[in-house]
């Protein structure tokens, strides 16, 4: 095995960079979080996330890489047998639209209160 890494290293690897990831994500989102604007009306958006279980093959990139922590993996299966996300603390959630980016199955999105009355008043 000279000059290769071994899968164990590469496993090992793999989870530093996620957790990494989660570190950054989470020291920036408290940062901004406590910023202080000079008008004081800076509103964090709110929301709701939207799932379409049937969809969701259980990878997991939005549970592993939602900044904020908002999404677990639930413990019931859908109807192909994968676990999929659930909403465990929407009043964490910034929608920042990761979770959606990531879905390889387009299983799951993010959408604005504003969104959701604007689709009321056209329906």
């Amino acid at each position: 095995m000279c000059g290769h890494q071994s899968k164990n290293s590469k496993k090992l690897n793999l989870t530093y960079r996620k957790l990494e990831f989660k570190i950054v994500s989470f020291i920036l989102y408290k940062e901004w979080k406590e910023m202080k604007f000079f008008d004081n009306n800076l509103k964090v958006p709110s929301g709701e996330i939207h799932i379409v279980k049937e969809r969701c093959k259980g990878c997991g990139f939005c549970v592993t890489y939602c900044p904020t922590n908002v999404l677990e993996m639930s413990k019931e299966f859908n109807a192909k047998g994968y676990h999929f996300p659930i909403v465990k603390n929407i009043d964490n959630c910034i929608l920042c639209g990761l979770c959606e980016m990531l879905c390889p199955e387009f299983a799951i999105w993010p959408t604005t209160t504003k969104e959701k009355e604007a689709n009321k008043v056209l329906k």
